[in-house]
C-alpha cells in the first residue's frame, strides 16, 4: 500500500511539530511525498511539482508517466525558483504576518475561521444562505473567493491571503458592509 503525503503548503508550515515526512521516507519504502511550485513559488500556471520517494518506486512511476507531461518552460522556471531561497523566505515571512492579521480581523468581525498555516483562511458559515450572500457580495466587489462545496463543505469559503493592501481593502469592505 502506498502512503501519499501532499505537501503543497510545505513552505508555509513553520510549526515545530510539523511532521518530517522526509525522515519517514528513510524508514518506509512505500511513501511518496509531493510538493508543488504552484503555491509559495507562484508558478501555478506552469503546472509543475515534484515527488520524493524510494528510488525503485520513482522508477516504477516514471515508467507510467505520459510523455511531454511538463512544458518546456516549467523545468527551468522551477529550477530557478529553487535557487531563489531569499524569495521564499521573504514570501513566507510576509504571508505569516498577513495571515495572522487577516485571521485576527476576521475573528474581531465575528467570522468563524480556524487557525491556519497556509496562504488562505477557511471561513465557515452556519447557514448556507449566509455563505451564498457573503460570496455574492465579495464577488460583485471584485474579491475572488473559492467555495468549498467541491471539498464537501457547502457552508465554507476559502479566502486567500493577499498583499497588505489587498487584505486591507477586504477588511475595510467587510467593516463597511457589516
Amino acid at each position: 500500500i502506498l502512503v501519499f503525503f501532499d505537501e503543497a503548503y510545505f513552505e508555509f508550515a513553520k510549526r515545530k511539530d510539523y511532521p518530517d515526512t522526509i525522515q519517514l521516507l528513510r524508514k518506509y519504502k512505500n511513501i511518496i511525498v509531493t510538493r508543488t511550485f504552484s503555491k509559495m513559488y507562484g508558478l501555478a500556471g506552469l503546472r509543475i511539482a515534484y515527488g520524493i520517494a524510494e528510488e525503485n518506486l520513482i522508477k516504477e512511476l516514471e515508467s507510467k508517466k505520459l510523455p511531454f507531461s511538463i512544458n518546456v518552460m516549467a523545468v527551468p522556471a522551477a529550477l530557478a525558483a529553487l535557487e531563489d531561497e531569499e524569495f521564499v523566505t521573504k514570501c513566507a515571512a510576509l504571508n505569516t504576518i498577513e495571515r495572522k492579521n487577516i485571521f485576527n480581523e476576521f475573528k474581531k468581525l465575528g467570522y468563524n475561521t480556524i487557525p491556519t498555516h497556509s496562504n488562505f483562511l477557511y471561513v465557515y458559515f452556519n447557514e448556507l444562505n449566509e455563505k451564498e450572500s457573503f460570496l455574492e457580495e465579495l464577488s460583485q466587489s471584485g474579491f475572488m473567493v473559492r467555495p468549498m462545496d467541491i471539498f464537501g463543505n457547502e457552508k465554507a469559503l476559502r479566502i486567500s491571503v493577499g498583499t497588505h493592501e489587498q487584505n486591507r481593502k477586504l477588511i475595510d469592505f467587510l467593516v463597511k458592509n457589516q
